[in-house]
């Protein structure tokens, strides 16, 4: 017997503050605002619910329409291709009502009815179901589509014949519920899972081919006694301490010299005292002027590729035949078209474009020793 589906019981301010399913999708950078602004001129057009809409034009997956779903409204959700119920219990529920309400029942969690549904925040058709199979519902998000092949699958292609889930109450074996259902409904845990396939999803699309550029342009720099800055705002001033941190300290070989690399972001009196006196736009713009050097090379970071004080070093840097990198993401903004090379995390979310930028200069950083390491110095 498995009872640990807990239904998130959600008070009526709750409800009225729910963040709408399209901001939830864009918040995780599963989808562009244009994107998204397409789906919803589709959902206009055809009249079916936005998640549905958004999964059928291929604009987001099934298991992120669920999870986000699941989030929005405070309900366990099931993905039926990964779960297979019983006979017996789906036709708990006669067939005209479940038919009726897309709706279908995949086991017992304690002494509630498990019920995967297409409306499972509709109290009144949840109160039907019970009425008529005198269970107790435990509503659950289900994919319209799944319910109705199984419906088909039952009451279409395999034999009628009398259902026993009135007279031996089912239960769902654990290892086949953990495979479909969050057991919990717990935020956190689709927080966690909605974070890290967007991650997951960004890292496996980077453009490796550019990185193989970046690092081909590092080690050039290194060659020929160039200076290499690194400059960024807010979590992209972090990773460019950590880059010149990395590039400085972790690719240093015994015996070998070493890269020469200053994050612009570090001197707190300079940058400081630049944004006080003449303007944010120019704190790192005037720290390349008593620097940079022709061939040079000048990375700039931005999540958006539209931070103005980047924006202007990069111009700078252009002017003084430096070459210039962007690490970016969105759709690159401003500096992709600036720079000689952009690597643009494919990703539209703040986060998971900054975490991507973390790994990335932790990847080049490290091949970028082992080519130092190795005699032949192959790239």
């Amino acid at each position: 017997m498995v009872d640990a589906i807990k239904r998130d019981i959600q008070t009526q301010e709750e409800r009225n503050n729910r963040r709408r399913l399209g901001q939830i999708l864009l918040d995780y950078g599963f989808l562009s605002p244009a994107q998204l602004r397409l789906g919803l001129r589709r959902h206009q057009e055809s009249g079916r619910f936005l998640g549905e809409t958004l999964v059928e034009t291929g604009l987001i997956g099934r298991k992120v329409w669920l999870e986000t779903l699941s989030l929005q409204l405070g309900i366990p959700s099931i993905d039926l291709r990964a779960f297979n119920p019983e006979e017996r219990i789906i036709r708990t529920i006669p067939e005209e009502l479940a038919r009726s309400y897309t709706a279908i029942a995949v086991g017992h969690s304690g002494n509630e009815l498990a019920t995967a549904m297409r409306f499972p925040q509709n109290e009144e058709v949840v109160r039907k179901i019970e009425n008529t199979t005198s269970e107790t519902v435990l509503p659950v998000i289900g994919w319209a589509g799944d319910i109705e092949k199984w419906l088909d699958e039952v009451y279409r292609t395999r034999p009628t014949k009398p259902s026993r889930a009135y007279e031996e109450p089912s239960t769902v074996e654990p290892s086949g519920l953990q495979q479909g259902l969050h057991l919990e409904c717990n935020p956190l845990d689709i927080h966690a899972s909605l974070y890290f396939n967007g991650l997951r999803g960004a890292i496996e699309a980077i453009p490796m081919e550019a990185v193989q550029e970046i690092i081909q342009i590092l080690l050039k720099a290194y060659h020929e006694d160039k200076n290499i800055f690194i400059m960024g705002n807010g979590g992209s001033a972090a990773t460019a301490s950590h880059f010149s941190c990395d590039l400085g300290k972790s690719t240093a070989v015994d015996g070998k010299k070493r890269f020469r690399v200053i994050s612009l972001t570090e001197n707190v009196s300079l940058l400081t005292a630049w944004a006080n006196d003449s303007h944010y736009e120019n704190a790192f713009v005037e720290q390349l002027r008593n620097l940079i050097r022709v061939g040079d090379v000048v990375i700039g970071i931005s999540t958006s590729g539209n931070s103005p004080n980047v924006l202007n070093a990069i111009e700078y840097a252009n002017s003084k035949r430096a070459i210039t990198i962007g690490l970016t993401g969105f759709s690159g903004g401003k500096l992709k078209d600036m720079v000689r090379l952009c690597l643009i995390v494919p990703s539209f979310s703040v986060q998971h474009t900054e975490d991507v930028h973390h790994t990335l200069h932790h990847l080049i950083s490290m091949h970028l020793r082992a080519i130092l390491r190795d005699k032949g110095e192959i790239y």
